[in-house]
């Protein structure tokens, strides 16, 4: 989801929020106006552990739908109506479920 409701046109990774749902082994992209891409979003789980590998220079957020995490490593953890929200996040983090 993007970080501007004001215009259809602006940089698209910067501030993005990746909304997880039920994840296994998925990955998104995020493409700049140009066509290039400008973020990678990789999150692989297995059993409790979540991995999330992001390439990015942009900051961005994920939203972990559904799921409360017992913790986190590289990033900042917080429970919102459910689910869990990582900010501040490093390039590699590690999510305990």
């Amino acid at each position: 989801l993007g970080a501007r409701e004001d215009t259809p046109e602006y940089d698209y990774a910067d501030d993005v929020t990746f909304y997880v749902y039920e994840p296994k082994d998925v990955e998104t992209e995020v493409y700049d106006m140009a066509g290039k891409r400008a973020a990678k979003l990789r999150v692989v789980r297995d059993g409790e552990m979540i991995a999330i590998e992001a390439q990015t220079n942009k900051p961005f957020t994920v939203r972990l739908i559904h799921m409360e995490a017992d913790s986190a490593e590289g990033a900042e953890l917080s429970i919102v109506s459910g689910d869990s929200v990582l900010k501040n996040c490093r390039p590699s983090m590690k999510v305990r479920l």
